[in-house]
C-alpha cells in the first residue's frame, strides 16, 4: 500500500491483503526487510494516521454528516 507521496516520491505506509495467502506475504515480506525499512513505513504510517485522524478532518467529517439534518439558514 503506498499512501503518502513525499518529495522523494511515493511512500509505502502498510500493506493491503484480502486474502489468507496474501496476509502471510506481507507479514513475511515485513519480517524479512530491514530495520531501517520497517522503520521508513511505521513514518509514513504514523504521519499520514495524523493527517487522516486528526482533529481538523474529524471536524470536517462529523459537520458533513450531521449538515444534512440540521436547520437551513
Amino acid at each position: 500500500m503506498v499512501d503518502e507521496e513525499t518529495e522523494a516520491g511515493p511512500q509505502r505506509t502498510g500493506y493491503l491483503a484480502a486474502t489468507l495467502e496474501e496476509y502471510c506475504r506481507a507479514i513475511t515480506t515485513v519480517l524479512e526487510m530491514e530495520q531501517r525499512d520497517r522503520l521508513k513505513i511505521a513514518a509514513a504510517a504514523q504521519r499520514r494516521a495524523a493527517t487522516m485522524f486528526s482533529t481538523e478532518q474529524f471536524d470536517k467529517a462529523f459537520i458533513s454528516a450531521i449538515a444534512p439534518v440540521l436547520p437551513k439558514g
